[in-house]
């Protein structure tokens, strides 16, 4: 055991300690000792984990994890609020499943935001959108909707190669002027054609 002085006041380094089981922010010691996380150990204590204990005049504290057995997972957590910062390039990679979870809102602050995805699946209640201008491109668009409502004030244009509109009820259009142009002929078909 090594011992050195911090402010006048001796700490002693012990050697490895296992871990026995974990309580919220403390963990019970093979052999019934209580020991705190320190600050600096973010990865979260799991039982079997050997750890470096470290005696101060305010306790035990678990300084570090250093070996655990079994699958290496980890989790790092903080018991309250944590800002990753860097200076410029910041990367989360995952081999397989990246998870995001948040127990309430989920803000992203970005000069700009790139998605890149072979596929995009959304599940969502509500979504609200607000844009200056909202531009798309894409080879087709399916959508299958109960209602759909859209008001515009004042124009919208549509530009297509042929439009079909197709209506297993009512089909109702009223402008206050309505003016129909086309180059060939103009067919109505109906069992009853009524016009003024």
């Amino acid at each position: 055991m090594l011992a050195a002085q911090h402010n006048a006041q001796p700490v002693a380094w012990a050697q490895l300690r296992q871990i026995e089981r974990v309580q919220g922010q403390e963990v019970i010691l093979v052999g019934g000792q209580r020991a705190k996380r320190a600050v600096s150990c973010l990865v979260a204590p799991e039982p079997g984990d050997e750890v470096a204990v470290i005696q101060t005049p305010k306790g035990l504290f678990v300084v570090g994890i250093i070996t655990r057995p079994g699958a290496q997972n980890l989790r790092v957590e903080a018991p309250g609020e944590m800002d990753i910062t860097a200076g410029q390039r910041l990367g989360l990679g995952s081999g397989g499943r990246l998870e995001m979870a948040a127990g309430g809102k989920f803000v992203i602050m970005a000069g700009g935001i790139e998605l890149i995805s072979r596929a995009l699946r959304a599940s969502l209640g509500v979504v609200r959108v607000g844009a200056g201008r909202v531009r798309m491109a894409a080879s087709e668009v399916v959508s299958r909707l109960k209602r759909r409502l859209s008001s515009v004030e004042e124009l919208e244009r549509v530009e297509a190669g042929a439009i079909m509109h197709e209506a297993s009820s009512v089909y109702s259009a009223s402008a206050g002027t309505m003016a129909l142009e086309a180059e060939g002929d103009v067919r109505i078909d109906g069992q009853m054609v009524q016009l003024g």
